[in-house]
């Protein structure tokens, strides 16, 4: 009888170390590195906000949806630093407008996009 529990401890041993060499499988993505710590406090900055009532603004100036895209679209930056768009949505507003400011920012060549989020707890 000890020399069958002897054989179920090693196979028992031999599955265990064969399962640490199968990766399961999923979609084969490559993941963002984080940790670079560095951040470029050279880049010039704007914030695009949309508030709960559906207005648009540029660093805190009002203006419509079109004009803001029109000034995004044509400023100009120094030593050809292009800025980072910080996207700031009123969390009630349809989620179609963020999504489709982020979208028509991004098609105006801004590679800098962020949306901002507040820190939650669980």
């Amino acid at each position: 009888m000890s020399s069958m529990t002897d054989i179920v401890f090693l196979l028992l041993i031999f599955f265990i170390v064969l399962s640490t060499f199968v990766t399961p499988p999923g979609i084969g993505v490559d993941l963002p590195n984080t940790h670079q710590n560095t951040k470029d406090r050279n880049v010039p900055k704007i914030v695009v906000s949309i508030d709960l009532d559906g207005n648009y603004y540029l660093d805190q100036v009002k203006m419509s949806y079109d004009l803001l895209l029109s000034n995004l679209g044509t400023k100009v930056f120094p030593e050809g630093k292009q800025p980072a768009i910080k996207l700031e949505a009123d969390g009630g507003i349809p989620l179609e407008k963020g999504v489709s400011l982020f979208a028509d920012i991004k098609n105006l060549g801004y590679k800098k996009v962020v949306i901002a989020t507040e820190a939650g707890t669980k």
